[in-house]
């Protein structure tokens, strides 16, 4: 696996492969270089003062970044429930077929977790929820389960791609105080921002 020093050096390659130049501008490089060295100048990883969780309920999401680096944010449930509700996110009904063909990527629906999940499942497993989280982790323009896994699985299980499911899509930008590790924040807030450098430079 790949460091996320390894990340901020491939980025470099990637634009200028991708704008087809053999240097970068000045001001790219130098902005680079300013979120690479705040990431390496942080802290020591910690829960943050703001977070008010207790992390008795939450996920873990790998994220795949560009030049094969591998990040995993955490996310606590308990408060993402919290935020569904302080900003009024309204449920959606989504077939299983619709959100297979065109919102949760291919990569994603590939990756091991169904399979570790549909290995354990047990028949008519009794839900405390019936709702299923996604969360649009805006910096990748890429959709997860947050929660809501098992139910996902078990759909797809039964194979009945026309069912509707109870769906709730949260932006990764109101989920800050859902992370309770200071590391995460400060990470997604420096993907945020290479982000808009790529969207400027007319790489998104």
């Amino acid at each position: 696996m790949n460091t996320l020093n390894d990340f901020f050096y491939s980025l470099k390659k990637i634009i200028k492969d991708r704008l087809g130049i053999s240097q970068l501008p000045i001001q790219i490089n130098n902005e680079i270089e300013k979120l690479h060295d705040l990431w390496k100048n942080r802290k020591k990883n910690d829960i943050r003062k703001e977070y008010t969780g207790t992390l008795s309920d939450y996920n873990q999401q790998e994220i795949n970044l560009i030049g094969g680096t591998t990040i995993r944010f955490t996310y606590d449930n308990d408060i993402i429930r919290k935020i569904i509700n302080d900003k009024k996110y309204k449920v959606q009904k989504k077939s299983l077929r619709d959100l297979m063909d065109n919102i949760l990527s291919e990569n994603y629906l590939n990756s091991d977790w169904i399979y570790e999940i549909a290995s354990y499942l047990q028949p008519n497993w009794v839900h405390d929820d019936d709702n299923i989280i996604l969360i649009y982790f805006a910096p990748m323009d890429f959709y997860f389960i947050q929660d809501g896994k098992h139910r996902f699985t078990e759909a797809l299980s039964k194979q009945d791609l026309s069912k509707e499911l109870n769906i709730y899509i949260v932006s990764s930008d109101d989920c800050l105080r859902a992370m309770p590790y200071s590391d995460d924040v400060l990470l997604y807030r420096i993907l945020c921002k290479i982000q808009n450098m790529l969207t400027f430079l007319g790489l998104q």
